[in-house]
């Protein structure tokens, strides 16, 4: 739930990482990436305790260590059209198994572990 939040904050998952960009919807994605398109790309880090993610900056450091400068935790600001999946080119340690799960920014909502 990106309002309230619906994953436990002892919970071991990998942070998902955008590295922003223009990139337009590969061909023949359209119809299957339209609205979920972040234009650009999208890695996992190694999996994090989320109440150890004490704030979006200290979860995006872990993306700038883990791939370099530009990368950031990716968030729900991130998936255009409100869609709550993301879609982006591959990068390193995204797991290709339908339904896994990310920790992700819901900025302004309680949403986070680091949410008050």
């Amino acid at each position: 739930n990106a309002v309230q939040g619906d994953t436990p904050c002892r919970t071991v998952l990998p942070v998902l990482c955008l590295r922003p960009a223009s990139q337009p919807v590969p061909a023949g994605q359209e119809s299957m990436l339209g609205t979920a398109w972040t234009g650009g790309e999208l890695a996992a880090t190694e999996e994090v305790m989320g109440a150890l993610l004490e704030s979006e900056a200290a979860a995006s450091a872990r993306c700038a260590q883990a791939f370099g400068p530009g990368w950031r935790m990716a968030g729900t600001r991130d998936a255009p059209g409100g869609s709550r999946q993301l879609a982006g080119l591959r990068g390193g340690g995204l797991l290709p198994r339908p339904g896994q799960r990310y920790w992700v920014a819901a900025p302004g909502s309680g949403a986070n572990c680091w949410a008050p």
